[in-house]
């Protein structure tokens, strides 16, 4: 495996554990899981949005700064502005 593939499963299994714990991952869920690889701004704000609720935040910030994703929202970051938040300043 992969430093990268390692690492998401890291994130994965964290998610996993969080979800059995009864602890909602919004990225996850059947009815909105789609909002996170959207190109609809509407629904990528939903996305960050949810993203900032989520108990695995941290643990997924920690995987997109070593390992980033080309595409959708990651750790409540719009996928075209990575390394800004909602406002569009610097981290």
């Amino acid at each position: 495996m992969t430093d990268r593939t390692d690492a998401l499963a890291v994130l994965m299994g964290s998610i996993f554990r969080l979800e059995q714990d009864g602890q909602r991952v919004p990225c996850v869920r059947p009815t909105i899981g789609h909002w996170w690889l959207a190109d609809d701004d509407e629904m990528q704000d939903a996305a960050v949005t949810a993203c900032l609720t989520c108990p695995a935040l941290d643990t997924c910030r920690g995987y997109v700064a070593l390992h980033p994703e080309d595409g959708g929202v990651w750790a409540a970051i719009y996928p075209p502005r990575r390394g800004r938040n909602r406002t569009g300043a610097s981290r």
